[in-house]
């Protein structure tokens, strides 16, 4: 299977992906629709979803997953979307070393999904890793502030 998408609790969501293109489509379809559902701002939908299709391109290029596929969940706080990501095969923590020279960098991957989440936490497990990532959205005005008269 592709894609499968599961909606729990009205403010979660699960989707198990197959690693590669198709499957970060889906993913960013699902997160579009996540995002209106919500009312997150465009901008902020559009760094959430670039940095989950480069965590997805960082788990089929380095885990050497075996089956070939990555677990996403999704939850909604007050203000905040948490967006988690696990798969099987090569923790990352095994592949990067404490520190590396500018020569030994090949991308920048985790440097741009830094950037555009507000809280990233990598957490390796027994069989492979999970990436946490944060972000939060402002929050608009209520209808009763922006009905106001302006003196």
């Amino acid at each position: 299977m592709l894609f499968r998408s599961e909606r729990r609790g009205g403010r979660r969501w699960e989707f198990d992906l197959e690693l590669g293109d198709a499957g970060e489509m889906a993913a960013t379809r699902s997160i579009d629709r996540i995002a209106s559902e919500l009312g997150i701002p465009t901008r902020s939908a559009a760094q959430i979803k670039t940095a989950l299709i480069e965590v997805l391109i960082n788990a089929a290029e380095h885990s050497l997953s075996p089956d070939g596929r990555a677990q996403v969940t999704v939850e909604a706080e007050d203000s905040a979307l948490v967006v988690r990501v696990s798969n099987r095969g090569v923790r990352l923590a095994d592949r990067i070393p404490a520190e590396r020279s500018a020569e030994e960098r090949r991308g920048w991957g985790l440097s741009l999904i830094r950037t555009l989440m507000d809280d990233v936490t990598i957490e390796p497990v027994d069989d492979g890793t999970s990436i946490v990532m944060r972000k939060r959205w402002p929050v608009e005005p209520s209808d009763s502030a922006t009905d106001r008269p302006v003196l």
